[in-house]
């Protein structure tokens, strides 16, 4: 099968590259964007690199493979070396739809909270009500929950983060970012692609 790379500063440009080399029949196979050149990430450009390949090539390998002998194709599955399975984690996992993640989010930080509380000891009753203090700056115990919040959402992020990209799909920009749309408003994966 003739596979070819195509690289480009942009999505449209690759699949124009792709049209001109294969037609309204090349398929692609892959596509990724990462950072080239500059220094320590500093000056960096974007790159796109599409695989793609001519349709009908790979309808012909798919029949070249099924027509092969049971034999033959025990043979070279042997002959393979098969990666391990990676272990399923929840970086792994495909990403949870919004509203599951809002909902985890505000379990986690109920049950963060309510550990904190349960953890210090209960103030003792107030002998008399305490004085009105109009424009009081934040306490202590105010500004150090914020920071236990804030630190609870960034990890959530860099959690939804990680799992959105591994669970990226193969869409070019403007429709990915019409499928970001969807899911926010909680449109199901499978009718969002």
């Amino acid at each position: 099968m003739n596979l070819k790379t195509f690289t480009a500063r942009t999505m449209p440009e690759a699949l124009a590259q792709v049209r001109e080399a294969f037609g309204s029949h090349g398929v692609i196979l892959h596509t990724r964007t990462y950072k080239r050149g500059g220094v320590m990430g500093i000056g960096a450009r974007t790159v796109v690199e599409v695989t793609a390949a001519h349709g009908r090539e790979i309808g012909r390998e798919n029949r070249r493979q099924a027509r092969q002998s049971p034999r033959a194709q025990v043979a070279e599955a042997l002959n393979r070396q098969p990666s391990p399975p990676r272990p399923r984690t929840a970086e792994t996992a495909a990403p949870p739809a919004a509203g599951e993640l809002i909902k985890r989010t505000y379990a986690a930080a109920k049950a963060e909270l309510e550990r904190e509380q349960a953890s210090k000891p209960a103030p003792p009753p107030p002998a008399a009500p305490p004085p009105v203090v109009v424009a009081a700056p934040p306490s202590d115990e105010l500004v150090d929950e914020m920071k236990s919040v804030k630190q609870m959402m960034a990890r959530m992020m860099q959690q939804q983060s990680r799992a959105a990209s591994a669970a990226k799909p193969d869409l070019p920009e403007p429709l990915f970012e019409r499928y970001l749309a969807l899911l926010e408003q909680e449109v199901g994966e499978e009718l969002a692609v």
